[in-house]
């Protein structure tokens, strides 16, 4: 695959989605997705995270072709490891507890109840959510 129009189509291909079925996963509109894969726009970076994310997908292989195109799971104690080694994080836990633990419990419970989620992602964002969670 030479560009990002046709690596993201082919993501789309390979979930057996149609254009409409794709921007609904990821919010966006079926246009937009159409002009993507076309190459006439070009999404941002949250957009392409949000792909990944949702689709499995690793963000080097999306944005270059480099890679494989699936996503490595991250070990548990690494992702860990880096939320307790994040400053910026173990500045916010320490300001207030109580509502971090509400923030992070509500992006869990709209990750687990959002259908539009792949398994792999749910599982990634539930890990993710668990580090933090033991942070705080």
């Amino acid at each position: 695959m030479n560009s990002l129009g046709e690596r993201i189509k082919e993501i789309r291909n390979d979930n057996g989605l149609t254009q409409q079925n794709f921007a609904n996963q990821i919010s966006v509109s079926r246009p937009f997705i159409s002009r993507i894969e076309a190459n006439k726009e070009v999404p941002s970076e949250s957009l392409l995270k949000l792909i990944c994310a949702t689709f499995n997908v690793n963000i080097l292989w999306l944005k270059n072709g480099l890679g494989n195109k699936q996503q490595q799971p991250i070990p548990y104690k690494q992702v860990q490891n880096e939320i307790l080694n994040n400053e910026m994080l173990k500045n916010l836990v320490s300001i207030d507890e109580q509502k971090t633990f509400s923030f992070c419990c509500s992006i869990l419970i709209s990750i687990l109840k959002n259908s539009n989620v792949k398994d792999g992602s749910n599982q990634f964002y539930q890990e993710k959510v668990k580090s933090l969670l033991g942070c705080v």
